[in-house]
């Protein structure tokens, strides 16, 4: 993409596309409900997102984990560390439904690159207060990134929200490098989620969907991925695939 003025221009196709605020918009669709109401709730809550409140809503609601407060920050910053050490020095990451950054601005000392995607202007707006990683709106299901172009593909909190995660995941596995690692952290269909009563007042509304275990290993093997690795944490599942 070549930057003219206000917008982008793809060298290949000649297609322009706007800079909203320094941040390329590749994104063009109208939102229909539940997804409208799901990103004006975004846009909202990006100024708390990472809060011990918000992030509890995450942890102990969503994944069961009934931690205290004050455990909260100390499992992001596990994770964090498990994404450090699956990143080589000068590697390339995307971060795709980044939000605020949370767990991708960690990886940029290590890292070459580290681009964030999101559809929340919130989210994005508040990414770019804590760091200095790209930012781009775009969908994950039309990732505006060349083949084989990413080491590291990470996912965080988002994977039940996605329309067609088969999509997803293809576009995932597109724009990985023969052997990259995609990492993800989702929710399970466990424990009180496996109860239809709770599906239907917290999931289906919103238009999420938990997995089993088995599922998510079909999806990533269907679109392409090897070597499916994971850790349970109640409802919660943390994952690696590699890109064959």
């Amino acid at each position: 993409m070549e930057t003219l003025k206000n917008n982008l221009e793809c060298a290949d196709c000649g297609q322009q596309y706007p800079l909203r605020d320094g941040i390329p918009d590749f994104h063009d669709e109208i939102f229909e409900s539940p997804r409208v109401e799901m990103y004006q709730f975004f846009d909202a809550s990006a100024e708390n997102y990472e809060s011990e409140e918000h992030q509890s809503v995450l942890y102990n609601f969503y994944g069961q984990l009934n931690l205290p407060d004050e455990a909260i920050s100390e499992l992001n910053l596990y994770f964090q560390d498990l994404l450090l050490d699956l990143l080589l020095p000068g590697e390339r990451v995307l971060d795709v439904a980044c939000g605020t950054g949370l767990f991708s601005r960690g990886l940029l000392y290590k890292a070459s690159e580290v681009y964030g995607v999101d559809l929340s202007w919130g989210m994005l707006h508040k990414a770019r207060e804590y760091s200095s990683m790209n930012l781009v709106r775009a969908s994950a299901d039309k990732l505006p990134f060349k083949d084989d172009s990413f080491h590291l593909v990470i996912c965080f909190v988002a994977f039940h929200l996605f329309d067609d995660l088969e999509k997803v995941l293809r576009e995932m596995h597109r724009v990985l490098v023969k052997g990259g690692v995609l990492v993800g952290l989702t929710y399970l269909l466990t424990g009180e989620w496996e109860k239809e009563e709770h599906q239907q007042t917290y999931l289906d509304p919103q238009g999420i969907h938990f997995f089993t275990v088995d599922e998510l290993g079909e999806l990533l093997e269907k679109s392409g991925f090897i070597d499916y690795q994971h850790q349970e944490h109640q409802a919660l599942i943390f994952f690696t695939a590699e890109k064959d």
